[in-house]
Order: C-alpha cells, then structure tokens, then sequence
C-alpha cells in the first residue's frame, strides 16, 4: 500500500483520534551532520512500539540543506509526507523532507531550540510522538 497526504492533513487526523495512547508510540531521533560547511544533514529514525506487533516499526529519512544568506534552504520539498506499509512483513518506510522537527510532533513530550546561525545553534532532538493503529488486531 502507497499512501501521500499532507502533514498538516495527518497531524489534524491523529489529534482527533481517540485514546492514541493506548495504541502505541513513537520514539523518534533527529541528527544533524555539519560535514562540509555550505550545510548539513538531517536525520530522522523512528521506531513505532506497540502491542499490535511483535516488533518495532523502523522508518529512517534523511534531508540535506544549504546555507543561503544566513539561512537554511531545504533542497526537498517539504510539505508531502509518503509512506508505504507491507502487511506482509510489518515493514513501514516514510519520506518527509523535514524542516523543522517540531512540526512532526503531534503529542508528548519535546525540547528542540530550531535557530539558524551558521549552523551552529541547531541542536540534536528526541522525543516521541503518537500515531494510531488502523484496522490492526494484536498479534497472538
């Protein structure tokens, strides 16, 4: 299954779901690689913890940008979000273009101090965030 939706469209449809706790969570990390000096990396992991599955859910995507006047430029695009998920083999793979990590965030806790001054107030994130479960029954 291929789906493409918004990211404005997929955080007011998980706000509103019900009892997303109880479904399961998010622990996502978010890296930034300063190699090179005309701009960095960054790296998203996310690993999706529930009882509907045996194991993890493991997404990884990386962004690259570019130092313009003073400011960070984002090559990607980064208002789609696309993700794929194989019932199969319980394999989830996600591609967002992030600009800032507090946009994905959708509940839970945070701390991320996004500033651009060369680079060097960007600071390493972690924190979790919570999606629903549709249609999935716990594992036996």
């Amino acid at each position: 299954m291929h789906f493409a939706t918004t990211l404005l469209t997929l955080v007011t449809a998980v706000s509103a779901a019900p009892a997303i706790e109880d479904i399961g969570y998010w622990d996502v990390t978010i890296m930034h690689d300063f190699a090179g000096g005309r701009g960095y990396t960054e790296k998203l992991h996310a690993e999706y913890k529930s009882p509907y599955y045996q194991k993890p859910l493991v997404t990884d995507c990386t962004a690259s940008y570019t130092y313009f006047n003073g400011r960070t430029t984002p090559v990607c695009t980064p208002q789609e979000l696309q993700y794929s998920y194989d019932n199969t083999t319980d394999t989830f793979m996600m591609s967002q273009c992030v600009t800032k990590p507090v946009r994905l965030l959708v509940s839970g806790e945070h701390n991320v101090d996004i500033k651009v001054n060369g680079g060097k107030d960007l600071q390493p994130y972690k924190g979790t965030f919570r999606v629903p479960v549709v249609n999935r029954q716990p594992e036996k």
